[in-house]
C-alpha cells in the first residue's frame, strides 16, 4: 500500500509526547510528524523535525541511573538480560556476576558494580569504556516506541527509534488520512506498515546518557528538572516548571523563595545552592572522578 507521506493528511493539532501518549496509548500504530525535534546527549535520544515515524507502541519501563568513574551519567533498564555485574565492597569483587535486577533487589543504594567486561558504547571512546559504576537511583520511564520511514513508506531502519517523555520540547502532528483512501483503507495501510515492525528482544538495549553540565545559565526548563533528577529532587520538577524556572532564572532564586514558593526541605535547598555554585556529587569509589 503506497504511503507517499506528500499524500498524508496531517491534523492541525500539535502534541507533545506526554499528551500524544495519553491520548492514543489504546490505538497503536499511529504515523507522526516531527515539527519540533530534540538534541540530546547522543544520536539515541535526539530526534530531527520532519521525521515520519510510524509509531507501535508504548512502553514503561524501570531504569537504573548509573555513574561512571569519568563522570558520565548513564541509565538502564533494570531487566536487562544480556550483561551480568559483580558486586564492588572495599575494592573487591563480591560473589559471582548476578543480574541488575538481583542486585537492586537485595542491595540498598548506592552500590558499585562492574559488568563482566566492559561496557563499550557507541558515543564513548575506547578511554571511557565502563568497568566501574555506581548505581544511584532508579525510576520509571515512558517511551514511545517507533521506526522511521522514507518519504514512499519504506521503513528506513530496522531498530527502534525511542522516544522518551523527557524531550519535552518535542512537538508532532498526527497523520489523519492519506488522499484517494477512506477512513478504513488508512487505517489498514497503517496496520500494513506497522506489521512490518519486529522489535523482539530490543526493547531492553535502550541506554541513554547524560551530563551534568558545568554552565547552567543557558538552560531550558526543561533541562533544569533533568538536573534535579540527576540530583534525586525530582519532587520538585513540578513546581520548577509551574514557576518556568529555566538556568537563567535559577541564579535569581534565593534560599527563601525556594523554601517558600517551591516547597523545598532546607538540605535541599543546600544542595541545589552549592550545586549552582559548581559542586557536582561525588558518587563512585575514592578515584572517582566528580560529575561535570
Amino acid at each position: 500500500m503506497d504511503l507517499d507521506t506528500s499524500k498524508l493528511h496531517w491534523g492541525h493539532q500539535e502534541y507533545n509526547l506526554g499528551e500524544f501518549a495519553e491520548k492514543f496509548k489504546d490505538s497503536f500504530p499511529k504515523i507522526i510528524n516531527v515539527t519540533v525535534g530534540f538534541l540530546g546527549q547522543q544520536e539515541l535520544d535526539s530526534i530531527s523535525s520532519s521525521t515520519h515515524i510510524m509509531v507501535h507502541s508504548l512502553l514503561c519501563q524501570q531504569r537504573a541511573v548509573f555513574e561512571s568513574k569519568h563522570g558520565k551519567v548513564l541509565s538502564l533498564p533494570v531487566t536487562i538480560s544480556t550483561v551480568g555485574f559483580y558486586i564492588i565492597r572495599n575494592d573487591r569483587r563480591e560473589g559471582p556476576p548476578i543480574s541488575l535486577q538481583a542486585i537492586l533487589e537485595s542491595n540498598p543504594l548506592p552500590v558499585i558494580i562492574q559488568p563482566i567486561t566492559p561496557l563499550v558504547l557507541p558515543w564513548l571512546s575506547e578511554s571511557h569504556r565502563l568497568d566501574t559504576l555506581t548505581i544511584t537511583r532508579t525510576y520509571e520511564e515512558q517511551l514511545l516506541i517507533g521506526f522511521p520511514f522514507s518519504s514512499k513508506g519504506i521503513l528506513s531502519r530496522h531498530t527502534p527509534l525511542v522516544l522518551p517523555m523527557y524531550m519535552k520540547e518535542v512537538r508532532i502532528a498526527l497523520a489523519e488520512g492519506l488522499e484517494g483512501l477512506d477512513q478504513d483503507q488508512f487505517e489498514d495501510a497503517c496496520a500494513t506498515l506497522g506489521g512490518q515492525i519486529d522489535e523482539l528482544g530490543l526493547r531492553n538495549l535502550f541506554i541513554f546518557q547524560a551530563e551534568v553540565p558545568s554552565n547552567l545559565r543557558d538552560l531550558s526548563v526543561a533541562q533544569v528538572c533533568s538536573c534535579l533528577r540527576l540530583l534525586n529532587l525530582d519532587q520538585y520538577c513540578q513546581a520548577f516548571e509551574r514557576e518556568q524556572i529555566d538556568g537563567d532564572l535559577l541564579y535569581t532564586v534565593d534560599p527563601s523563595m525556594m523554601r517558600e514558593t517551591l516547597g523545598m526541605e532546607s538540605l535541599h535547598v543546600g544542595k541545589l545552592l552549592r550545586f549552582r555554585e559548581g559542586w557536582r556529587p561525588l558518587l563512585g569509589s575514592s578515584g572517582a572522578e566528580q560529575v561535570g
